[in-house]
């Protein structure tokens, strides 16, 4: 019948509202058997599809569905969902903002509306459809949560935290709050509130992965490695096997991640693919003293081609042997990766014309005051061995100024190198980083600031125009900003370095030569930034994940 109250639309509906699934989806196909454009029956099915992995499925029907009764705002808000599931972002967005106008009292479209906005990195707008949401329900814990995650992306983090603090006391159960809430605290360097929150998520949830990572984050800023490697260990084997399906209409490509602790490896997130690519994570790192259990791989799917997330020389030397021990062909193999440390460095890419290489010595603790007498008052960079990102990094000239330093770090082996001074010519310091995608040379951001210790967070890149045009230039065409003979030095330097994925960070002298800060394979690339803000980087920076893609399917065809 094709007013939808057929007996067998009745028995649908009522095995769908009872939870059996299966005999609901049987019922809903026989009526669109007898009654192709059934609406009620395509409504539904495509709606109970669309729980599970018959998305592709589910998406036809509900479009179908909708050229039938276009005003539907639940339909709408569905379709939505499963598109963003897709990866198909423009289009969530475009039937969120549909559902909420069809229907401005469904507290669910502003807030799915805000999330996937905020995943586009339209944090305003996203602010705009949770606010709206949080006016519909104000005491609704997820979103509260919600709201707080926003404002902590928006670096507001007094607020994120009011909302965090606001959800676990609307739903003290609310782990991902808890969570949360101890992640805001150490951005705010309130360390050990951060631990006593992050306390209270495992409480609920011992087995919570995400809490167990942030308490090594904390236990790291507090000097408590042990603590720290704990809870990571713990991490490592409870996903001791992450299995992440293409998000995609189908898989190009398998790709099997041989990974370690998570502390120092490549970040996949963004470079490979997940609309492409069927990702398979393997977890080496035991929570018990001695080897990994036998046979890592006995219970993973299969796989077309293998790549060593494991990154860090120093902070992941046992991950790398682990990783060795499997006798697997990988991309960016683990023998390749440990001889990036950065004492090996020089000694690596020594020769190679237009490329200055500060001398790098890795000392024990109980050497550094002779090993920095021996420079003789040159200023040299002291850092913990592992240490990224700026984290206790230090400029000395004399013995005189250790002790201060040393004081709060438990560590044991450091690197003094050489400073070069890579000022430019207008008083500012320049930091470029280069990607290498199968050896080529791939531009991703540029940071400038007036300290010689730069990184991109702590520039004023987002509000200074000129230095985002510089950026945009650099981007666009690199060589525009290096001297004859750069593209030269920077093809030998990626063959020399050989790995499938990697990078640097460099400077460039007033000489015209190009300084190295490091070469590794843990370079973070992401697209996290703001496309109002930053435009360029949305046209520039997408060619390095597709020439990722594109490696990936070279090396799977070969």
């Amino acid at each position: 019948m094709a007013d939808g109250k057929s007996p067998l639309l009745t028995e649908a509906l009522t095995h769908h509202q009872a939870g059996r699934r299966a005999q609901a989806i049987t019922l809903y196909r026989a009526v669109l058997d007898n009654t192709p454009e059934q609406p009620d029956a395509m409504r539904m099915l495509g709606i109970l599809l669309g729980e599970g992995p018959e998305i592709d499925e589910a998406v036809t029907l509900l479009q179908h569905y909708l050229k039938l009764v276009p005003g539907d705002a639940i339909a709408c808000y569905s379709l939505g969902m499963l598109h963003q599931r897709q990866n198909r972002r423009d289009e969530a967005i475009d039937l969120l903002h549909r559902a909420v106008q069809l229907k401005p009292d469904f507290m669910q479209s502003y807030q799915a509306l805000g999330l996937v906005l905020k995943e586009a990195g339209r944090l305003d707008e996203a602010s705009v459809a949770l606010d709206c949401a949080h006016v519909l329900a104000p005491d609704n814990a997820v979103l509260a949560n919600n709201i707080g995650e926003l404002r902590f992306a928006q670096k507001r983090l007094d607020e994120a935290l009011d909302q965090f603090d606001r959800a676990v006391a609307l739903e003290p159960s609310l782990v991902e709050a808890w969570c949360n809430r101890g992640i805001v605290l150490v951005e705010l360097d309130r360390l050990q509130e951060a631990v006593e929150a992050l306390t209270q998520a495992l409480a609920r949830e011992p087995d919570h992965i995400p809490t167990h990572l942030r308490l090594a984050l904390a236990f790291d800023a507090l000097r408590r490695p042990d603590e720290a490697a704990r809870h990571r260990h713990q991490a490592a084997r409870l996903r001791r096997i992450l299995i992440e399906p293409c998000t995609g209409a189908k898989a190009e490509a398998r790709i099997l991640f041989v990974c370690g602790s998570g502390r120092g490896d490549v970040p996949i997130e963004y470079t490979f693919d997940r609309s492409r690519f069927d990702r398979t994570l393997i977890f080496l790192t035991s929570p018990e003293p001695g080897p990994i259990p036998p046979s890592p791989l006995g219970d993973a799917p299969p796989y077309d081609i293998a790549f060593c997330t494991i990154a860090d020389p120093d902070r992941c030397a046992a991950d790398l042997d682990r990783a060795s021990a499997l006798s697997l062909p990988m991309l960016n193999p683990p023998d390749r990766v440990a001889a990036t440390r950065r004492d090996r460095l020089p000694g690596l890419l020594q020769g190679i014309p237009g490329l200055a290489l500060p001398r790098t010595e890795r000392v024990a603790r109980d050497e550094l005051i002779r090993h920095i007498e021996g420079a003789a008052g040159r200023p040299l960079l002291i850092r913990p061995a592992g240490s990224h990102g700026g984290t206790d990094l230090a400029k000395i000239r004399d013995v005189t100024e250790l002790p201060e330093f040393l004081e709060p770090l438990p560590d044991q082996v450091f690197y003094l190198t050489e400073f070069y001074d890579y000022r430019s010519a207008d008083g500012f310091y320049r930091k470029y980083r280069f990607i290498f995608v199968d050896r080529q040379v791939f531009a991703y951001h540029l940071a400038i600031m007036e300290d010689w210790k730069v990184h991109y967070w702590r520039t004023d890149m987002a509000r200074q125009m000129w230095m985002k045009q510089e950026e945009e230039a650099f981007l666009a065409d690199w060589t525009t900003q290096f001297p004859p003979g750069a593209t030269q030095t920077l093809d030998r330097l990626a063959r020399r370095l050989d790995l499938d994925f990697g990078g640097i960070d460099c400077g460039l002298m007033p000489n015209g030569e190009i300084v190295l800060f490091e070469a590794n394979a843990a370079m973070l690339v992401h697209l996290d930034d703001d496309p109002i803000t930053f435009p360029y980087k949305h046209r520039y920076v997408p060619r390095i994940r597709d020439a990722v893609s594109a490696m990936i399917l070279a090396r799977v065809q070969v």
